[in-house]
């Protein structure tokens, strides 16, 4: 009989132990997922929340203006791009414009010396006829002299002819005498008649003299002009080319200047990676820390299981002991009411504690799930400023190239200069003019020739020696 109530009772306690024991943790299930991290925070989880708070307001200012800063460096990359492109197109127009200019010079060289040289010649011919002239006036003036002269000499006295071969004297009446002076006179008509022609025949080589220097003088005057022109003409195309050089070295600055900006980004990159680096460790030593307390929390709150366990225990206990006491105190009922709210407080004590234990848990969840977003996002910080690393040396690759091509665009130019001027040489010896000059003056053209062919070998340097001597060795002959 007695035994049936205690096994009734000791069913009623399990069953009320095991209710509360469900309840609370459905209750603080709920509890944390409507609110994980505010439900209980010790004064170390609330340190390391107002750590993390920290971290995120300070990086992610820092990350926004790594992004700034690299979109920055894109669009200087891009200008900088923009202006080598420039910059080479200038050189390659320079180019040109210089090897105009040059082919212009020369040209204007060869002019002047053909000038020099045909102002030589003119004056040497004017000399020639001036002294021609000068021959036939002296010529005119003393044949009547002569031929009298010889009339004189034609009839010999006796005193000569003795002293010439001691013969005896003649009578000009002798036929001897007179075939004598005959011989005599039909040879000095000769002579007249010869020096008349030759005299004829060097008048009309001084008028053909005279005719060809006029021509000449007036041809060397035209080139003359011609070479003042082509001379203005270079000065302005070295003007030119000297300020599309200066555009050329602003360029080349800017470009430089861009360039030190981009490593300047560079080691601000560097420098970013390096305090990313640090925080990712931070992040993993504040991964281990919270990883270490919520292990620690997890052991508490398995602790405190267990105390509720030996709560219920001993609640069952003391149920059996209130059982017990019931029979007894039957007719005591202050003392009845004592053990069922020391039972009632019981029960709400292991229903708190099941409670806390399981807060604590979802804790430690929510901690050990954020400790490793925090490794995630340093992690994709750590990639995005490698990415930003790889974009400068990016830049810096393509600046490199850009100057690179900037060079061998410029060599380039060079080399077409100097085929250029080949060309030029070319056809200014396939003209009519030029044949015509070939043809009076062999001699300039085979000079002019051999500095030609010296200038090519040398790449252009030889050839304004060449051009040089030749002027002064044209105004030496002069």
């Amino acid at each position: 009989m007695q035994a049936s109530p205690t096994a009734a009772m000791r069913t009623q306690a399990a069953a009320g132990a095991e209710a509360p024991a469900v309840a609370p943790s459905a209750a603080g299930s709920a509890a944390t997922d409507a609110q994980p991290n505010t439900a209980y925070l010790s004064p170390h989880m609330r340190s390391v929340a107002a750590a993390e708070q920290e971290f995120a307001a300070v990086e992610a200012p820092l990350f926004g203006r790594v992004s700034g800063q690299l979109a920055a460096a894109r669009e200087q990359a891009r200008v900088a791009e923009l202006k080598t492109g420039e910059a080479v197109q200038e050189a390659r127009v320079w180019a040109r414009v210089k090897a105009g200019a040059e082919a212009e010079k020369e040209e204007a060289r060869h002019i002047i010396q053909q000038a020099h040289v045909e102002l030589d010649r003119s004056e040497r011919l004017a000399g020639l006829a001036s002294d021609l002239q000068h021959q036939l006036s002296n010529n005119g003036s003393g044949m009547p002299g002569r031929q009298a002269a010889s009339n004189e000499t034609a009839i010999p006295t006796p005193g000569l002819a003795g002293r010439a071969g001691g013969s005896l004297p003649t009578s000009p009446r002798s036929p001897a005498g007179r075939g004598g002076l005959q011989q005599r006179a039909a040879r000095l008509a000769r002579q007249a008649a010869d020096l008349e022609e030759e005299t004829k025949r060097v008048e009309a080589q001084a008028c053909y003299l005279h005719r060809e220097a006029a021509q000449l003088g007036e041809l060397a005057r035209q080139k003359k002009i011609r070479a003042d022109a082509l001379e203005l003409e270079a000065v302005q195309l070295e003007q030119v080319a000297d300020e599309l050089e200066q555009g050329v070295a602003a360029a080349l600055e800017e470009a430089q200047r861009q360039y030190q900006e981009a490593e300047e980004k560079q080691r601000e990159a560097g420098q970013l990676d390096w305090r990313v680096a640090q925080l990712k460790s931070e992040a993993r030593r504040d991964a281990d820390l919270l990883s270490r307390r919520s292990q620690q929390l997890t052991a508490d709150a398995e602790k405190k299981m267990a105390g509720s366990a030996a709560l219920a225990q001993r609640a069952f206990e003391k149920a059996g002991e209130s059982f017990q006491a019931k029979k007894a105190a039957l007719m005591e009922a202050p003392q009845a009411q004592r053990l069922a709210g020391e039972l009632e407080r019981v029960q709400r004590g292991r229903a708190a504690a099941e409670l806390h234990a399981s807060q604590l848990i979802g804790q430690a969840h929510g901690k050990v799930a954020h400790a490793s977003r925090l490794e995630h996002s340093a992690e994709r910080s750590a990639q995005h400023v490698r990415r930003v690393l790889a974009d400068a040396a990016q830049a810096r690759t393509q600046e490199e190239e850009a100057l690179e091509h900037a060079q061998r665009a410029g060599e380039a130019a060079s080399s077409l200069a100097g085929e250029r001027m080949a060309e030029q040489w070319l056809a200014l010896t396939r003209t009519p003019e030029w044949r015509t000059l070939a043809a009076r003056f062999p001699d300039t053209i085979r000079q002019l020739s051999a500095a030609a062919a010296a200038g090519e070998g040398g790449e252009g340097s030889g050839a304004e020696g060449v051009g040089s001597g030749n002027d002064s060795g044209g105004v030496g002959g002069g």
